[in-house]
């Protein structure tokens, strides 16, 4: 799997050198695997809605990429959008500047909020110091957090119908259990088991994140973004 890993990246590293490649490009689909798993803060939940608005939705994550909710699985990091997803061209969390997310202040109607997940957590402030004031220039909201928040933020925010989009990276650091393998089959239509317990703190994340998107819409409501503006590192 590491050395899938790190051909994945390779060719990555090799389609840009081209002096005209772009940071964004079309994305391929892939088969249905069993080594992608989903997140361990129960995305699963909004499936059947996502699916039925027509909004693109993140069903679960690996070292190697994200699975939409419809089954099709998306090598690399990804830029996404409600009803849209392309491939995000970034090598590493390193490579995720003002430059990398420039396109995503072109777009009309401006975005109410980018979500962002670099990955693994050490990666968030690093990035955070990197890309804030380039936001915050463009007046764009900025919620950034490890990639499985990122995942699950950017789902409850695109089923509220927001002006929303998220770049994400796939984390490095991916702890995969029994509940999240079961929770991943539930989720496609192949269940293992009618009734296994998840865990008693994945309703509390989940109750978490949704009082965090009620106060992200708030904000988007009354354009007041603190979090646009730089904090003291």
């Amino acid at each position: 799997m590491l050395r899938l890993r790190h051909l994945l990246c390779q060719l990555r590293m090799f389609s840009s050198n081209y002096s005209n490649r772009e940071v964004l490009t079309d994305y391929h689909y892939t088969p249905f695997d069993d080594n992608d798993q989903g997140p361990r803060t129960s995305l699963s939940r909004l499936n059947d809605q996502m699916l039925e608005c027509q909004q693109i939705g993140i069903g679960s994550i690996s070292k190697y990429g994200f699975r939409l909710y419809d089954g099709q699985f998306l090598y690399g990091p990804i830029a996404i959008f409600p009803k849209a997803v392309l491939s995000w061209r970034v090598l590493t969390p390193d490579d995720i500047t003002p430059e990398s997310v420039h396109f995503f202040a072109m777009l009309e109607p401006k975005l109410d909020v980018l979500v962002v997940g670099p990955g693994d957590r050490q990666h968030v402030d690093p990035v955070r110091r990197r890309i804030a004031p380039f936001l915050s220039e463009h007046k764009i909201g900025l919620e950034i957090m490890h990639s499985e928040e990122a995942a699950m933020l950017f789902n409850m925010l695109n089923i509220e119908y927001r002006c929303v989009a998220a770049a994400l990276y796939p984390p490095d650091d991916l702890l995969v259990t029994t509940n999240d393998q079961v929770r991943l089959m539930n989720m496609y239509g192949k269940p293992l088991a009618e009734r296994m317990d998840m865990g008693s703190d994945i309703d509390d994340k989940l109750r978490l994140a949704k009082k965090r998107c009620a106060n992200i819409c708030r904000k988007v409501k009354r354009r007041e973004w603190i979090n646009c503006k730089l904090r003291d590192f």
